[in-house]
């Protein structure tokens, strides 16, 4: 989406990225021991299934719109990579 800076010519671009109800499986993903905040990731695949980027939520889940916490394809890290783009630094989740 295109960004309107009035101080500045240059393009600015805003990436909004959807956060996907119930895309983490609380059941099946690693927390930590306070047993609610997610350490390590299941997904519900049916959820997520051929998305590029997403944040993702579970039901439990503090504040969720609030979360800045994006999730991306492994596709969208080498095409991001490739086009020797930096701003983000990429760690598995």
């Amino acid at each position: 989406m295109p960004l309107e800076v009035m101080n500045s010519d240059e393009n600015f671009y805003l990436w909004w990225v959807p956060l996907v109800k119930n895309s983490v499986d609380i059941g099946q993903s690693e927390k930590f021991p306070n047993g609610k905040t997610v350490k390590r990731y299941v997904f519900n695949e049916s959820e997520v299934k051929g998305l590029t980027a997403f944040r993702p939520h579970y039901s439990e889940m503090y504040s969720p719109d609030a979360q800045g916490q994006v999730l991306v394809s492994e596709d969208f890290k080498q095409a991001w990579v490739d086009a020797g783009l930096t701003g983000i630094e990429f760690k598995l989740a």
